[in-house]
C-alpha cells in the first residue's frame, strides 16, 4: 500500500498568519504539492469553493492533524 501524506504541507499553512496569504498558500503550495490528490479530493467529495472555509480552519484543525494522521495509517495498514 502506497500512503500520501499532506500533513506537513497542511501545518505550514497554520504558520500563515493572515487569511488572504494562506487562502493563496492554499492552492499554490498546498493543492499544488499534492495535485493527485486534489484531483480525487474535487472529484469525489467536496468542490474548490469550499476552500476558504478550510484554509479559515487551519489554525484550529492543524494541532490535531498529526494525531489523526498516524491513527488513519495504522488503521490503513491494519485493514490491509
Amino acid at each position: 500500500m502506497r500512503l500520501t501524506s499532506t500533513v506537513a504541507e497542511y501545518q505550514a499553512l497554520a504558520r500563515i498568519e493572515d487569511q488572504a496569504d494562506r487562502l493563496e498558500a492554499w492552492t499554490t503550495e498546498y493543492e499544488a504539492a499534492h495535485r493527485d490528490v486534489f484531483d480525487i479530493y474535487y472529484r469525489s467529495y467536496s468542490d474548490p469553493s469550499r476552500r476558504a472555509a478550510a484554509s479559515a480552519d487551519v489554525t484550529r484543525i492543524s494541532p490535531l492533524v498529526r494525531e489523526r494522521e498516524a491513527r488513519a495509517e495504522a488503521l490503513a495498514r491494519e485493514t490491509e
